[in-house]
Protein backbone atom coordinates (compact mmCIF):
# COMPACT_ATOMS: atom_id res chain seq x y z
CA UNK A 1 0.00 0.00 0.00
CA UNK A 2 1.18 3.20 -1.22
CA UNK A 3 0.53 6.26 0.78
CA UNK A 4 0.14 9.95 -0.19
CA UNK A 5 1.89 12.35 1.77
CA UNK A 6 -0.40 14.84 3.34
CA UNK A 7 -2.26 16.50 6.18
CA UNK A 8 -4.70 14.43 7.46
CA UNK A 9 -7.25 15.90 10.28
CA UNK A 10 -6.79 13.34 13.14
CA UNK A 11 -9.23 11.55 15.58
CA UNK A 12 -9.08 13.12 19.24
CA UNK A 13 -8.70 11.56 22.20
CA UNK A 14 -11.03 12.16 25.56
CA UNK A 15 -9.03 13.96 28.34
CA UNK A 16 -9.01 11.34 30.76
CA UNK A 17 -7.15 9.12 27.95
CA UNK A 18 -4.36 11.65 27.18
CA UNK A 19 -2.22 11.15 29.89
CA UNK A 20 -2.40 8.05 30.41
CA UNK A 21 -1.79 6.24 26.47
CA UNK A 22 0.79 7.44 24.43
CA UNK A 23 2.45 4.51 21.90
CA UNK A 24 5.85 4.68 20.99
CA UNK A 25 6.89 2.92 18.03
CA UNK A 26 10.31 0.69 17.52
CA UNK A 27 12.18 2.18 15.16
CA UNK A 28 14.85 1.35 12.85
CA UNK A 29 16.83 4.16 10.19
CA UNK A 30 19.54 2.93 7.27
CA UNK A 31 21.22 5.83 6.05
CA UNK A 32 22.89 5.02 2.36
CA UNK A 33 24.15 7.16 -0.51
CA UNK A 34 20.70 7.97 -2.61
CA UNK A 35 18.40 7.76 1.23
CA UNK A 36 17.62 7.88 4.56
CA UNK A 37 14.92 5.17 5.11
CA UNK A 38 12.96 5.16 8.41
CA UNK A 39 11.00 1.74 9.86
CA UNK A 40 8.62 2.19 12.22
CA UNK A 41 6.84 -0.94 13.40
CA UNK A 42 3.25 0.62 14.16
CA UNK A 43 0.90 -2.52 14.87
CA UNK A 44 -2.57 -1.87 14.92
CA UNK A 45 -2.07 1.99 13.22
CA UNK A 46 -5.07 3.17 11.15
CA UNK A 47 -3.62 4.37 8.11
CA UNK A 48 -6.46 6.87 7.40
CA UNK A 49 -4.57 8.67 10.68
CA UNK A 50 -1.60 8.83 9.63
CA UNK A 51 -0.04 12.57 9.14
CA UNK A 52 3.71 13.58 8.20
CA UNK A 53 4.91 16.79 8.27
CA UNK A 54 8.10 18.59 6.49
CA UNK A 55 9.09 21.70 7.78
CA UNK A 56 12.19 23.46 8.66
CA UNK A 57 14.57 20.59 8.17
CA UNK A 58 12.55 18.93 10.70
CA UNK A 59 9.71 15.50 9.99
CA UNK A 60 7.22 15.26 11.67
CA UNK A 61 4.78 11.71 11.79
CA UNK A 62 1.98 11.15 13.87
CA UNK A 63 -1.02 8.85 14.00
CA UNK A 64 -3.63 6.73 15.79
CA UNK A 65 -3.01 3.25 17.07
CA UNK A 66 -6.19 1.28 18.10
CA UNK A 67 -5.76 -1.82 20.00
CA UNK A 68 -6.18 -3.60 23.70
CA UNK A 69 -5.37 -1.37 26.82
CA UNK A 70 -5.75 -1.58 30.98
CA UNK A 71 -8.28 0.38 32.38
CA UNK A 72 -6.18 1.54 35.43
CA UNK A 73 -9.43 2.09 37.68
CA UNK A 74 -10.66 -2.22 36.87
CA UNK A 75 -6.96 -3.61 35.75
CA UNK A 76 -8.98 -4.94 33.16
CA UNK A 77 -8.48 -4.58 29.00
CA UNK A 78 -10.58 -2.73 27.10
CA UNK A 79 -10.25 -1.02 23.69
CA UNK A 80 -7.82 2.14 23.20
CA UNK A 81 -6.80 4.38 21.16
CA UNK A 82 -2.87 5.66 21.49
CA UNK A 83 -1.45 8.80 20.07
CA UNK A 84 2.19 8.43 18.59
CA UNK A 85 4.05 11.33 17.14
CA UNK A 86 7.72 11.04 16.27
CA UNK A 87 9.69 14.12 15.13
CA UNK A 88 13.47 13.54 13.20
CA UNK A 89 15.84 16.51 12.49
CA UNK A 90 16.55 16.04 8.86
CA UNK A 91 20.17 17.42 7.29
CA UNK A 92 20.58 19.55 4.34
CA UNK A 93 21.96 17.55 2.51
CA UNK A 94 17.91 15.55 2.09
CA UNK A 95 14.99 16.66 0.02
CA UNK A 96 12.24 16.89 1.82
CA UNK A 97 9.70 17.74 -0.63
CA UNK A 98 9.96 14.08 -2.39
CA UNK A 99 9.47 11.82 0.89
CA UNK A 100 7.89 9.07 0.29
CA UNK A 101 5.86 6.67 2.84
CA UNK A 102 4.79 3.03 2.34
CA UNK A 103 2.74 0.83 4.83
CA UNK A 104 2.97 -2.78 4.56
CA UNK A 105 1.51 -5.46 7.33
CA UNK A 106 2.18 -3.25 10.41
CA UNK A 107 5.35 -1.07 9.31
CA UNK A 108 5.90 2.31 7.91
CA UNK A 109 8.56 2.78 5.35
CA UNK A 110 9.55 6.47 5.11
CA UNK A 111 12.29 7.27 2.18
CA UNK A 112 14.10 10.60 2.05
CA UNK A 113 15.98 10.82 -0.98
CA UNK A 114 19.39 12.61 -0.81
CA UNK A 115 19.80 16.21 -2.69
CA UNK A 116 22.13 15.69 -5.62
CA UNK A 117 24.75 18.55 -6.08
CA UNK A 118 26.86 18.60 -9.41
CA UNK A 119 29.56 20.11 -7.22
CA UNK A 120 29.63 16.95 -5.60
CA UNK A 121 30.52 14.28 -8.33
CA UNK A 122 33.54 16.55 -8.90
CA UNK A 123 34.24 17.17 -5.67
CA UNK A 124 34.96 13.56 -4.67
CA UNK A 125 37.24 12.95 -7.71
CA UNK A 126 39.75 15.98 -6.36
CA UNK A 127 39.49 13.56 -3.15
CA UNK A 128 40.57 10.58 -5.22
CA UNK A 129 43.39 11.95 -6.95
Amino acid sequence: MTLEIQIVETKTIPATEQNLRIFVPSMETFDSEDALRILLDIPGLDPNSISLQSDAGELIVQGLVGGLGVDLNSNSLRPCTQNFRESFQLNADLDDQNIEADFYDGTLQITIPRLFSENQDEFESMLVH
